[in-house]
């Protein structure tokens, strides 16, 4: 009599096993790829508040001198919970052979920076002179970062002390007074 040969318990239970590790690794890979899409997605709509507030501004410098111009412009732009302004900065500069705005010709340079944070906190713009402590966001190029430990000095972008847990944007805008 010929024995039937079929599929033993211990061959049923490798087969079990490979095909829960790989579908763990599939899984791995398509959160990581969720996470980037999150990240790209707050990273344009902070660009979007960005260049709105840019907008307004080039829509008031025909003002004498851009007196219409100041950091106020954007005050009345309203961002969606989780946005925050990280930077809105108007500085009136007259040119000079090494700067942007041309020589002895009045200027304003307009910075204007829009961050999201992934926990929703409230966002301050990063302070060399600060004492940070462990678990407190800020806002850095655009970018946000929360302390890893306790830090004073040391930039956001030092990953011995700060990790990137937000995205933003940052834009500066040359007004220049012809």
């Amino acid at each position: 009599m010929r024995r039937s040969h079929g599929v033993s318990l211990v061959e049923l239970v490798l087969v079990i096993v490979l095909l829960s590790v790989g579908f763990i690794g599939l899984i791995r890979v398509f959160s990581g790829v969720t996470g980037g899409l999150v990240t790209g997605e707050a990273a344009q709509g902070a660009a979007q508040y960005v260049q709105t507030c840019l907008e307004r501004v080039v829509g008031t410098k025909r003002s004498p001198n851009f007196a219409g111009v100041t950091a106020a412009l954007c005050n009345g732009i309203s961002l969606p919970a989780g946005y925050s302004w990280t930077e809105v900065t108007v500085n009136s500069i007259t040119g000079s052979t090494t700067s942007a705005c041309p020589n002895n010709v009045s200027c304003k340079e307009v910075t204007v920076g829009v961050s999201r944070a992934s926990s929703g906190s409230v966002i301050q713009a990063y302070n060399a002179g600060t004492a940070y402590a462990k678990g407190d966001i800020v806002s850095y190029n655009g970018d946000i970062y929360q302390a890893s430990s306790a830090t004073t000095g040391n930039l956001p972008t030092n990953t011995t002390y700060w990790g990137k847990t937000g995205a933003g944007a940052r834009a500066t805008l040359l007004l220049v007074n012809y």
